[in-house]
């Protein structure tokens, strides 16, 4: 029974002794002699060579393995005094003083120190007290550890290039050797060797220190006392030797953002700078303009006048695709008019054929042209003058809005071919970036088939906006209100002025009529010569679209304009308001003449035409069938000179010269001149018409393009301080997206709060703590995905207002990352770290609380950039979402947590590279773990104390010293999203010719052309 005892007994001091080199293994120590036992709840036996001679100054005591030290000295060896007397003594006389303060004072040079560990286990793996000695003149170090396994052994470390400040207590030094005097312990010799990095002593209090070596498992942390005896004047240091100024790696990865975000601020300061004087030049210019025609300063609007605008031979091909693989192969097969399921056969006798008869088959199934591409639109001529207003008609398919897309330069197809010919007053308009097309543009109105407004906005705000970003930068908000107001009154909106526009997010808004004059008035406000409009009276009742048409009407004659616009099905009283129509049928042109004449062509034509029947419906009733429509095919190519000599409108008056129009040529400005005209003290005056031919004559280059350029270019901050207004409309009066990040994220913190709570500096604090971290990234992660329906809902007013040029594509962008980063992404980091980060118990020091912000917002604002982009290439938002999901769910996967790169396959293992949770993780979980001392501990073994936090990284393969290299890679990574992001808004033939140009002014050595940020004043295509 003894033996069984006996032999259990030193079972489990064995097991305990194995468990304490395991441990050591883990954190980095090898296993050396496991198989030693240890008892650590006995007393300790002391060892058979006495390690301490005691100095002569006390006797060894073998029961607590100590010096009893004499009167007036102290330490493990009695090496350290406690008192003047004791120096004096020691030296035969001499006088001395005894240095016992840790403080490092001008005339201390060398201190010794003797630290006893506070941790009972500690002290247990250790023989004796860890000795330092620092000589300040040498700027040099020595630091003896003893563990009690081979206390023979001891391990010596010597450091280099040590820094003192004058009156601390802490010393660091920047290299570390170390050796062991009488070999090292079995299994240390590769560790000592390896020892070369810092070393610092670091004293939070009097007597209380800790001593890190940086290549060293484990932290040495206890009482230590100085005791060291100091003759005449020390070693002759003065206060021009102590180091009074550290670097942190903190404050260097501190100082690169603030660098970076510097220079951003900087070179945003030089842009606004630039557009600041570009404004004052054509402000210059516009005051000498005005002062030389005497018209009142800040009212000159410019040249908007026009009589005729002619379009001829307009012809839309849909391109093939070149390339002879399969696929191309199949699509020209499924494309070819021979094809029997596109074309029927022709019949096989060798009867005649009548060419309108070919034409009207070809029409009905489809044109083609000789290389089997599909003509969408043929040959198209037409004319409308000032004052007059001319629709497109026809079935569904006819090319309305082709036509009507092309004449104003919107956007129809990448694949498209347009050839033909545009003019305006004669002057040929189809040459993109030439000056008498951006005239065109500037003078030409286009509203859309769908109402794409902001539900949360009023009618007044929509129209004010508009007004605000694209009238002339120079007038008074005053004016541009009075403007906005007065385009309202001339649309009958007045009853639902401040009404909102409504129709989405289930809120009631106003009728589809209002919103379709609405829509109008957003185009009104810059006073266009020509007003076009895709079936503007699409979706709604018959009164609303009378209405509709009613205000066009109004406009067309009071403002002599000349309207455009196609119509699917009119009713007869909206027909009646036409003054010519232009029908088509696949693309081919059946009649293009007066709006009266046509009942007299289908009836000359040799079809019956009812009286009383609507005619819009008969003449789409005729063109739907192949034998009506070979009839007037016939009847137009014989008769289309006759019906377009009659198609010029009311006559024009001939200009002698060019007209400058101010702002009262406006009909909202006359009826503001006449609402006020009873007092003549509130006259706003805009100025008069004056002949500027001879003026602008006599300009220069540059001031003829400052004020017919300039003037319609607004200023980037005006432009992003009405984006910031709309913006912060729509976000308060729909706040549900925003304060729902706010509440999740402050749900989400308490319940991190009591899960995480009372972190301990033990394994499960450590698994707690990158737990709670990369939770947290995870959550801020997804949670950005709702940038995705941000700008989704967006997106077609954006690309609207782009084209009708509102605003640059910079400001817009710029507007959008800085509210969504700021309202949707830190504001929620900073509610939910400041509910968590102190209540689970993270590291307090200034520097740790700052780093884990700038962390966890630096990453929220990189994942909004990837979403945002990945959002503008995705055609839905369905197909957004999916993508964003897949990605972060491999980045998740490479993130640090779920597995260990190390393991992975060299084919895969590149992924962590492209990982945002790579970069944040190992920031955060380096930033709380290092400095910390944790306690390896496990049930039933005893614990490993002061194991430094940075072991613990070292076995996920992370590092405290690539904490900027990370902030930086995710801060590369955050440019590049939001530049990508971009380069993705801006039209993609822009992109094209910047990139082009800029590779030809680098090979060749030309000046680079202007920046495609400008506001656009071309059509993402052109006419050929």
């Amino acid at each position: 029974m003894e033996r069984t005892e006996e032999g259990t007994h030193q079972a489990r001091t064995w097991c305990r002794t194995s468990w304490w080199w395991m441990g050591l293994l883990v954190v980095g120590w090898p296993v050396g002699e496991a198989q030693r036992r240890l008892q650590p709840t006995q007393a300790r036996t002391c060892l058979t060579e006495q390690p301490l001679t005691c100095g002569g100054r006390g006797e060894y005591d073998e029961t607590t393995c100590r010096c009893n030290c004499s009167t007036g000295w102290k330490g493990v060896d009695c090496a350290l005094c406690d008192r003047d007397e004791s120096c004096t003594a020691n030296q035969e006389g001499m006088p001395g003083t005894c240095d016992t303060s840790l403080q490092y004072q001008q005339d201390r040079a060398v201190k010794n120190y003797t630290c006893t560990m506070d941790d009972a286990n500690m002290n247990e793996l250790l023989a004796d007290d860890v000795r330092m000695s620092c000589d300040r003149g040498e700027k040099e170090c020595y630091v003896e550890i003893a563990f009690a396994m081979e206390a023979e052994r001891n391990i010596v470390c010597k450091a280099f290039d040590c820094r003192f400040t004058e009156g601390s207590m802490d010393v660091k030094c920047d290299r570390t050797m170390c050796d062991c005097p009488n070999e090292c312990p079995d299994g240390f010799g590769t560790i000592v060797s390896g020892i070369e990095d810092e070393a610092e002593l670091t004293c939070a209090s009097e007597n209380s220190c800790t001593i890190n070596l940086a290549d060293l498992p484990l932290t040495f942390a206890g009482t230590c006392v100085v005791g060291t005896c100091q003759y005449g004047d020390g070693d002759g240091l003065f206060l021009d030797d102590f180091e009074t100024t550290e670097t942190s790696s903190d404050a260097a990865v501190i100082g690169v953002v603030c660098g970076v975000i510097g220079g951003m601020i900087l070179l945003l300061g030089v842009y606004f700078l630039h557009s600041y004087r570009k404004e004052k030049g054509v402000r210059a210019e516009i005051h000498r303009l005005e002062d030389a025609l005497g018209m009142d300063r800040d009212t000159y609007l410019p040249d908007s006048s026009a009589s005729l605008f002619e379009f001829s031979g307009v012809t839309c091909t849909i391109i093939k695709s070149a390339g002879n693989n399969l696929s191309s192969s199949v699509m020209q097969l499924l494309n070819s008019p021979r094809d029997m399921l596109k074309t029927p056969r022709r019949p096989k006798d060798n009867s005649p054929r009548d060419e309108y008869e070919d034409a009207a088959l070809d029409v009905v199934h489809g044109t083609y042209d000789e290389l089997g591409q599909r003509v969408i639109l043929k040959e198209a001529s037409g004319s409308v003058a000032s004052g007059s207003m001319i629709a497109f008609m026809g079935p569904s398919g006819s090319g309305k809005t082709t036509l009507l897309s092309v004449l104003v330069g919107a956007h129809v197809g990448k694949q498209v071919r347009v050839d033909g010919k545009v003019t305006l007053d004669g002057e040929d308009v189809t040459k993109t970036g030439g000056s008498k097309f951006s005239r065109f543009r500037r003078i030409t109105g286009f509203v859309h088939q769908e109402d794409m407004l902001l539900p949360t906005l009023t009618v007044y705000e929509s129209i004010l906006y508009s007004a605000m970003l694209r009238l002339p930068f120079y007038w008074t908000k005053a004016k541009k209100y009075d403007w906005a107001s007065n385009v309202i009154q001339e649309l009958s909106l007045e009853t639902v002025k401040n009404a909102r526009i409504g129709g989405s997010l289930g809120s009631r808004g106003i009728s589809g009529g209002e919103r379709r004059r609405v829509s109008i008035g957003m185009e009104l406000t810059t006073n266009p010569r020509i007003l076009a409009l895709d079936e503007p009276t699409s979706g709604l009742d018959s009164f609303s679209a009378y209405t509709v048409m009613q205000a066009l009407r109004k406009l067309t004659k009071q403002g002599n304009k000349m309207v455009i616009l196609s119509l699917h099905q009119p009713s007869s009283e909206v027909f009646q308001e036409l003054d010519q129509v232009h029908f088509l049928a696949k693309g081919s042109t059946v009649y293009a003449g007066p709006a009266k004449q046509v009942c007299s062509f289908v009836e000359q034509s040799g079809l019956p035409c009812p009286v009383g029947h609507n005619i819009a419906d008969w003449m789409l009733s005729l063109v739907s069938h192949r034998d009506s429509l070979n009839t007037l095919l016939k009847s137009w190519s014989v008769n289309k000179a006759l019906y377009a000599s009659r198609a010029n409108g009311p006559e024009t008056r001939e200009e002698g010269d060019a007209v400058l129009v101010s702002a009262n040529n406006h009909p909202s400005a006359q009826s503001l001149a006449t609402e006020s005209s009873d007092n003549s003290s509130d006259i706003i005056s805009y100025g008069r018409t004056h002949s500027t031919r001879y003026y602008m004559a006599s300009l220069s280059p540059t001031s003829t393009k400052k004020l017919t350029h300039g003037v319609l270019l607004q200023p980037p901050l005006r432009e992003l301080h009405v984006l910031l207004w709309r913006s912060f409309l729509v976000l308060l009066r729909n706040p549900a997206l925003m304060l729902t990040h706010f509440v999740v994220s402050l749900l989400l913190a308490v319940l991190c709060g009591l899960t995480f709570q009372g972190l301990e500096p033990n394994l499960q604090g450590f698994q707690n703590r990158s737990g709670f971290l990369f939770f947290s990234l995870s959550f801020f992660a997804f949670a950005s995905l709702t940038s995705i329906d941000v700008f989704m809902a967006e997106r077609n007013i954006f690309f609207r207002e782009r084209m009708s040029k509102y605003y640059r594509t910079s400001t817009y962008y710029f507007t959008k990352v800085v509210l969504d980063a700021l309202l949707l992404r830190i504001v929620p980091v900073c509610f939910f770290g400041l509910v968590t980060y102190w209540w689970i118990g993270l590291q307090e020091t200034s520097s740790k609380i700052g780093m884990f912000f700038a962390s966890m917002m630096l990453f929220n604002v990189t994942v909004e950039g990837l979403s945002m982009c990945i959002s503008i290439a995705s055609p839905t938002a369905g197909v957004a979402t999916l993508a964003s999901t897949v990605l972060l769910l491999l980045m998740v996967l490479f993130g640090g947590l779920y597995v260990n790169v190390e393991t992975v396959t060299d084919a895969l293992s590149w992924l962590k590279y492209v990982s945002l949770f790579h970069y944040a993780y190992e920031a955060l979980l380096s930033n709380e773990m290092e400095g910390l001392l944790v306690t390896f501990n496990v049930p039933d073994f005893p614990p490993v104390p002061n194991v430094r936090g940075e072991v613990y990284l070292g076995t996920l393969n992370m590092s405290h010293g690539r904490i900027g290299t990370n902030l930086a890679a995710l801060g590369g990574f955050c440019v590049g999203f939001y530049l990508l992001g971009y380069l993705l808004l801006v039209p993609g033939r822009k992109f094209v010719e910047l990139f082009s140009s800029m590779c030809s002014a680098c090979s060749k050595g030309k000046k680079l052309p202007p920046s495609t940020d400008d506001p656009p004043t071309a059509p993402s295509f052109r006419i050929s």
